[in-house]
């Protein structure tokens, strides 16, 4: 039975609060434990692009996802940590504060903060007979407010704007996505917090394929439901900072019914991704500056697979390991940002990188 739109958010839902259970005591459903309908994904000469590899862009879309709104919940992370007493060796401001050291009661009066990332990054599949290229170039702004020093409460938007090539079919695809939510902080303990987000995706998307010497174009329509929910703990060793953060992700992706200017009619889709996310990142605090690195295992608990016609088929595995490196910079007041870079290793035939950067303004 397909899904409508208010079913599945309201499945999302339930899934945003249930999902720490699910991953305390290690009850992850497999990908044909499913609440959705099985949708075949098969590469051929004349699939449509977004229809043969919504799999795979829909777990590049989720990285982006990732990546824009992450950084700024770390630093939540690290100012909910100093508020509450954690802090590195020779503190002396920053961290979106620009108080002078010892001034922890201060940390707190500043409680709006309007903030902004961008990202670009690039994807790669060269087995044969899926092989596609991608682009992404995405941006979010958001705002939250701290309640107390336990609970800080937030909104963004964001747009991005992909360019997929397929060799397979001589195709391409480009999608444009506007994305909404709210996100969350909640501190546990001096060492711990939990942070949450859910939201809502809305694409729209230009398909062509080559036929002969023709080249088809038709357009669809796609919406994407998604949350994420993370634990995180960090301990200061004088300036030495190590960190860890074990989440899950989930992603739900809907691309409508089309026909092209050929007249071929492709059916709609519907694809899943959940990824268990399990990494630890090793950071250097300075008055302004605080370069770290990192590695995030990433395990795909529930997904669908692309397949072919025939022999070889693609591998479709199910981990990765993303290898990230950056440095927050702080400012002499309540202006901060950094830099970031990513990339993404060990699944067969596929590589992906990507490069960001954040601003945040306290007051």
């Amino acid at each position: 039975m397909k899904w409508d739109k208010e079913m599945k958010r309201n499945w999302l839902a339930t899934t945003a609060l249930t999902s720490m259970t699910l991953l305390t005591v290690g009850a992850v459903s497999s990908a044909s434990a499913s609440p959705h309908a099985t949708t075949g994904f098969v590469a051929t000469s004349t699939s449509g692009t977004t229809s043969a590899l919504a799999p795979d862009l829909l777990m590049d879309e989720q990285k982006v996802r990732e990546a824009l709104l992450t950084p700024h919940l770390f630093t939540l992370f690290l100012l909910q940590q100093i508020a509450n007493g954690q802090k590195p060796a020779g503190y002396a401001g920053g961290f979106e504060t620009g108080v002078a050291a010892g001034e922890q009661a201060a940390v707190m009066s500043d409680k709006v903060s309007v903030w902004s990332s961008i990202n670009y990054s690039e994807a790669e599949s060269d087995f044969t007979a899926t092989a596609y290229d991608s682009e992404t170039v995405a941006g979010s702004v958001g705002l939250d407010y701290i309640l107390s020093k336990f609970v800080t409460l937030g909104a963004y938007i964001s747009y991005s704007d992909t360019d997929t090539n397929s060799t397979f079919n001589g195709g391409s695809s480009d999608t444009e996505s506007f994305s909404i939510g709210p996100y969350a902080s909640f501190v546990v303990d001096d060492m711990f917090s939990i942070d949450a987000s859910i939201g809502y995706s809305t694409s729209d998307i230009d398909n062509s394929r080559t036929v002969g010497a023709v080249v088809a174009t038709g357009n669809q329509d796609g919406d994407t439901v998604f949350m994420s929910i993370g634990l995180n703990g960090m301990k200061w060793y004088d300036n030495i900072g190590v960190s860890g953060r074990l989440g899950w992700s989930y992603s739900d992706t809907d691309n409508d019914a089309y026909t092209d200017s050929l007249g071929t009619a492709f059916t709609a889709t519907d694809s899943q991704l959940g990824q268990i996310q399990l990494g630890g990142q090793v950071s250097y605090y300075t008055e302004n500056f605080m370069p770290y690195v990192g590695a995030t295992y990433v395990y795909d608990a529930i997904s669908d697979d692309v397949t072919t016609v025939a022999p070889p088929q693609p591998d479709n595995d199910k981990d990765e390991v993303r290898l990230d490196a950056g440095v927050n910079i702080f400012g002499s007041g309540a202006l901060s940002g950094g830099l970031s870079a990513n990339y993404t290793v060990l699944r067969e035939d596929y590589e992906g990188w990507g490069v960001g950067g954040n601003v945040s303004l306290r007051f």
